[in-house]
């Protein structure tokens, strides 16, 4: 067997879990009324599906929910009454597939984003804010009593409901988190100031659970191995910490993770971050401990978990992210499909991109995920009678409307004028630390090639040479033109014409001097994409943005992160909700901020960023005259979470 590490069975204290890999705990944003529902229920099914050994689900919150004040948020609540029977409907169908599922039992804390939905004063060790601000409330001895309490009613939910056992938060600065950190745990009492007393509190709500849940049921501990924050938790005493649960026999695993919400990205590792980053930390605890340990962290590459396990870095090895984009990953690394698999690129868009703005996941490039409930989604019928159906354009839109049209039977071709297929994503993967995007058209290359798709690179189609193809049907996916006129709601630009657009920049075709502004107008990640390979090259680099921020409609811990980079990197000025007036050739000008002061800019160079126009010539030459669609940036530009969407959507309509 290739994987044999990875299929090998493993103990997790009572149970046995058939192989090493599991899916880690992450949020969905789901529920409604705390209640898990058909939509957790679909949404885990096809990952068990798929061959995962065990789950993990999404922190299921311990606060006793007020029936006077129900919480307005989408977290799943293992007190809401009724919750049982949801739990029970969820575990018979993960079980159905010979996979065991945990569910992570926490509170929330002083992270105010969610603790928020209960309109209450967050609780904490100590009345010292977190990264939104909010001031918690310092926690007193009979509210504690009172939460260990709500820990093991939730343990009990969790029992009765079905579960193979708890995993217990304490992880990300969240409230048994909170506890064990000097940065957020001052108190004075038996509670703080020692190792010893930041864990009591903790090991006070593990043993409450590991009372309900007994000896037959699995109870492990997701455990900071570093907070990334000065007088943080760092390894060291991250390795104590674990020999400290380990000692009090109540632990079957730790599973180790990094950081906390003032480090957001690290939570979420965007594809800037390395393969694998929390593999030596999770192996230093191993070291540790004689239980197992577990971790997650960009780890999608089926040789680089099987070494991960073969070299005893970890026990187990987690995915999140990688099982949201393909939930077979690991049917497919059994069977020897690895080819098939379609990457995460850790992109964001559409996962933790989604829960900040307050949605429900899905994924960028698996419009499927998140929608397994729904029949038009989880059912791809085969096509009766297949047609003949035409694709014009290979971006992201036309190669997954390409591949959906295969896999339901229809006899497709597919046209592009240039030399591969990719579209705009050849651009933005040249763009520095998203190189990852090459692994979109990658998959879709090796699928469409696979499903026997007529692919015709080089060819530039127009109206007369689509028609003389005699198709039933004619799918226009010829993306956008590069825009750098600013939204009229900006203004115009005087010497506009001046400027060079993202796009040519990217690609290398047109060379910048020495000053540039660029112009960010796009709300998304282009403008400051744009801004890092210009920083990259040498050159001195402002940035003025349109919005209170560069790529605000875009992953905002992603963003952060990239403002980081080009902060690094050297970036000469950010100018917030800005516009510029005009360029000359050797300056810019225009106003700054809500007060429109106005600036001035020496630079030789301005990039303009404000997205795309639609390129629907050949679809207006078109219609009227065959049965033909348009999808992508064709229809609207935007971006490619939208193209694949259009491409899967239009896939199963035809």
């Amino acid at each position: 067997m290739r994987y044999q590490h990875v299929f090998t069975p493993i103990q997790l204290g009572p149970k046995e879990i058939r192989n090493r890999l599991y899916c880690s705990a992450h949020h969905t944003g789901f529920a409604a009324g705390g209640l898990v529902n058909e939509r957790h229920n679909a949404y885990y099914e096809a990952r068990a599906r798929g061959g995962v050994g065990m789950i993990i689900t999404g922190i299921q919150n311990i606060v006793a929910p007020d029936p006077d004040n129900p919480p307005c948020t989408s977290d799943d609540e293992a007190l809401a009454p009724g919750q049982v029977d949801c739990y029970r409907r969820l575990t018979e169908r993960v079980h159905r597939h010979g996979t065991t599922i945990l569910a992570q039992l926490g509170g929330f804390g002083r992270q105010d984003w969610n603790t928020m939905g209960h309109m209450e004063a967050m609780p904490a060790p100590s009345a010292i804010p977190a990264h939104g601000g909010f001031v918690p409330k310092e926690l007193e001895r009979e509210e504690m009593t009172r939460i260990v309490a709500d820990f093991a009613q939730a343990a009990a939910v969790v029992r009765d409901g079905g579960f193979d056992g708890v995993e217990l938060h304490c992880a990300y600065g969240y409230l048994l988190a909170s506890f064990l950190s000097p940065t957020s745990n001052h108190r004075t009492d038996e509670y703080g100031g020692s190792l010893e007393n930041r864990m009591r509190f903790p090991v006070e709500a593990l043993a409450a659970v590991k009372a309900e849940l007994g000896d037959d049921l699995i109870l492990g501990v997701r455990l900071l191995a570093d907070e990334y924050v000065e007088g943080g938790i760092g390894l060291a005493e991250s390795c104590e910490m674990a020999r400290g649960f380990e000692e009090t026999g109540m632990v079957d695993y730790i599973n180790a993770t990094i950081a906390t919400y003032n480090r957001k990205a690290m939570i979420t590792y965007p594809m800037f971050f390395p393969m694998g980053l929390t593999l030596d930390l999770a192996q230093n605890i191993k070291n540790a401990i004689d239980i197992p340990v577990l971790t997650a962290g960009r780890l999608k590459d089926p040789a680089m978990i099987e070494s991960a396990l073969a070299d005893h870095k970890v026990d187990m090895v987690g995915m999140a992210r990688a099982l949201i984009t393909d939930p077979d990953l690991p049917n497919k690394m059994l069977e020897g499909r690895e080819d098939e698999i379609r990457s995460c690129i850790g992109c964001n868009q559409k996962c933790n991109g989604n829960l900040v703005v307050g949605l429900p996941i899905t994924c960028m490039q698996n419009p499927l995920a998140g929608r397994e409930y729904l029949p038009f989604w989880s059912t791809l019928n085969r096509a009766e009678p297949p047609k003949r159906i035409v694709v014009i354009g290979g971006g992201p839109a036309g190669c997954e409307a390409a591949l959906t049209l295969a896999q339901r039977g229809h006899n497709v071709s597919l046209y592009d004028r240039g030399s591969e297929l990719g579209g705009q994503l050849l651009t933005v993967a040249k763009a520095p630390g998203r190189e990852e995007w090459q692994d979109v058209y990658r998959f879709h290359s090796r699928e469409l090639a696979r499903l026997g798709v007529d692919v015709n690179l080089g060819v530039e189609m127009d109206a007369e040479g689509v028609l003389a193809l005699d198709a039933d049907d004619v799918v226009i996916a010829t993306g956008s033109s590069p825009r750098t006129e600013p939204y009229p709601q900006f203004g115009p630009v005087a010497g506009v014409d001046r400027a060079l657009n993202v796009r040519e920049v990217l690609d290398g075709a047109e060379r910048a001097g020495s000053t540039v502004v660029v112009y960010a107008g796009d709300d998304h990640m282009q403008g400051i994409s744009t801004a890092e390979i210009l920083l990259d090259q040498g050159r001195t680099v402002h940035v003025v943005c349109t919005a209170e921020v560069p790529g605000m409609l875009a992953d905002m811990f992603t963003v952060e992160y990239q403002l980081e980079r080009l902060t690094q990197k050297g970036l000469a000025g950010l100018r917030l909700h800005s516009r510029i007036k005009s360029f000359d050739g050797e300056r810019v000008t225009g106003v700054e901020g809500l007060l429109s002061h106005p600036f001035e800019i020496r630079c030789d160079t301005l990039v303009s960023s404000f997205g795309g126009d639609a390129a629907a010539g050949l679809y207006r030459d078109l219609k009227g005259r065959c049965r033909v669609h348009r999808i992508g940036d064709a229809l609207a530009p935007r971006t490619a979470d939208f193209a694949i969407f259009d491409g899967a959507t239009l896939g199963r309509e035809l």
